[in-house]
């Protein structure tokens, strides 16, 4: 017999309800039997404050319930308006411990990263440092996690923003960095184009990797905007989406990793994002800038963009970035010359795309 065969006859065995009560009475490791609190002790850590919450979770370590609760029972006390965020940011320790410490329980894996965006959110407005969370101890769990629910999209959103707001300074972009994120983001990207939210925190998360690197020779990087550009076309009426997808697009295409048979396709792309999207000023410059720089790798002009006639009408102030375009595609910024992205047949903008969604 075979060994994967062997294998399947095993775990069969091990389910078999007679079979399982047996290695259960002698207490054997195949099987893991859920530990529960004594009966009526939850009820404790139900409105107590953060002391008494910390001391019930060091005493049942074990118990998936008990520290799932006691989670939840601190992010209730976290979004209260009267709380002091240091005190919260003290409390990384035990939480991520739970996390590590039952990483085969969904619950205690969604409370507790509720809990770390709650309180990461928090204590960016009030502009505090949010390092901590970049140390080892800490990017390990999120790693673990990552890895460990692939396929678990509200978890895999909650950690991915954790890396996106982590990644607003550059001490954790490092760290991030050198844990091989980047490639990670990718994964996720391409497993998960359909979900927004996933969408603009992974692209967060490879803007700032790439913008603040200045050595990226070991990632993918004409994967890496490929997978984007599938990103953006899939996500073009949701501005802050394709606004985080452009801001990535931008970052990858100065390091030169545009095939030329890509070109045109992407300008496309780029142009239609900057048509469905006038007035959101964070997307037109960094469009801008992505088109600009597309036009200087190419070393010759994009038919598609030869004259003014592809110009979309802006309805925010001329940036340098816009002027930067407006001086590769040597066209006029005089309103009188500037036209919808109208006259553009949809088809064109559209379609060129969809080799790269066949090609994942």
């Amino acid at each position: 017999m075979s060994f994967p065969s062997l294998l399947l006859l095993f775990r069969e065995l091990v389910d078999h309800p007679f079979v399982r009560d047996c290695l259960i009475l002698a207490g054997s490791p195949l099987i893991k039997v859920k530990k529960h609190v004594p009966v009526g002790l939850m009820d404790i850590v139900l409105d107590a404050g953060i002391q008494t919450v910390l001391e019930f979770m060091m005493s049942y370590q074990e118990i998936e319930e008990a520290q799932e609760k006691s989670i939840e029972r601190l992010l209730e006390l976290l979004k209260k308006e009267d709380v002091d965020i240091h005190t919260f940011l003290g409390l990384l320790e035990p939480v991520t411990c739970a996390i590590n410490n039952h990483m085969d329980s969904p619950e205690v894996q969604l409370a507790g990263y509720s809990f770390l965006l709650e309180l990461t959110g928090r204590a960016l407005g009030k502009n505090l440092k949010v390092e901590m969370l970049a140390c080892e101890n800490i990017l390990g769990c999120l790693l673990n996690s990552m890895r460990t629910y692939s396929d678990n999209e509200g978890l895999l959103w909650m950690i991915c923003t954790l890396f996106m707001m982590m990644s607003t300074r550059e001490a954790a972009v490092e760290a991030l960095r050198k844990a091989g994120v980047f490639t990670d983001m990718l994964t996720i990207l391409s497993n998960f184009a359909h979900n927004k939210n996933i969408s603009l925190a992974c692209c967060g998360v490879i803007w700032s990797l790439v913008a603040n690197g200045t050595d990226v020779a070991e990632y993918p990087l004409k994967y890496a905007i490929e997978v984007v550009s599938i990103i953006l076309h899939t996500h073009l009426d949701d501005g802050e989406t394709a606004e985080s997808a452009c801001s990535a697009f931008w970052a990858l295409s100065l390091h030169g990793c545009i095939d030329e048979a890509h070109y045109e396709p992407y300008a496309l792309l780029l142009l239609e994002a900057l048509r469905r999207h006038p007035a959101r000023p964070v997307l037109a410059k960094n469009a801008c800038l992505a088109l600009a720089s597309l036009l200087r790798t190419s070393g010759k002009p994009l038919p598609i963009l030869r004259n003014g006639a592809v110009w979309p009408k802006l309805k925010i102030e001329r940036t340098g970035a816009y002027e930067k375009l407006a001086r590769c595609f040597n066209v006029s910024l005089c309103p009188c010359q500037s036209t919808s992205l109208a006259d553009v047949p949809r088809d064109a903008v559209l379609n060129p795309m969809k080799i790269h969604t066949a090609s994942l």
